[in-house]
C-alpha cells in the first residue's frame, strides 16, 4: 500500500530545505507516491535574500598581522563541559599566538568572573583578543 503525498511546487520546495525546483520535478518522476501540483514558478523570497552578497570587509580596518610572537594573543572559554575531567576541570581556555599559530590551554574546574588567572602566559603580551572584544 502506497501514500500519496499532494503538495504544490512551492511547498516542496520549502520542505527539503529551498531544494532546486527541477530537482524536484525530477524527484517526482523517480519517486511513487509525491505529486507535485501548480508547478509555475515562482520566485522564493528566502532564496533570493541567501543569494545576495554582501560588500566585502575592507582590508583597510584589519590590524596588520602580528610580528613578533605573543604580539597579540586571541582566546576563547569553553565551558562548562559535562562530566568534568577526573580533575575536576570544567573549564578550557585557549591562547592562540596570532604570530606562530601556537595553542596553549588552561583548565579549571569553576567559571572565574572578573579575577585574575593564577597562570601567567611565557612573557608580557600586547594585545588579547575575545570573542567579545578586545583589550589591550
Amino acid at each position: 500500500m502506497y501514500t500519496h503525498t499532494v503538495k504544490s511546487l512551492s511547498e516542496w520546495h520549502r520542505m527539503p530545505g529551498h531544494m532546486n525546483y527541477d530537482d524536484i520535478l525530477r524527484l517526482q518522476s523517480a519517486t511513487e507516491g509525491m505529486i507535485v501540483t501548480q508547478q509555475q514558478v515562482r520566485t522564493c523570497t528566502t532564496c533570493l535574500e541567501n543569494k545576495l552578497t554582501r560588500t566585502p570587509k575592507s582590508l583597510d580596518n584589519r590590524p596588520p598581522h602580528a610580528t613578533k610572537s605573543l604580539e597579540r594573543i586571541h582566546t576563547d572559554v569553553c565551558g562548562p563541559i559535562e562530566p568534568s575531567s577526573r580533575e575536576g576541570y570544567r573549564y578550557i581556555i585557549n591562547f592562540i599566538d596570532e604570530y606562530s599559530s601556537m595553542l596553549f590551554h588552561v583548565f579549571h574546574a569553576y567559571e572565574r568572573r572578573n579575577k585574575p588567572s593564577t597562570q601567567k602566559l611565557p612573557r608580557r603580551y600586547s594585545t588579547i583578543r575575545t570573542a567579545k572584544g578586545s583589550t589591550q
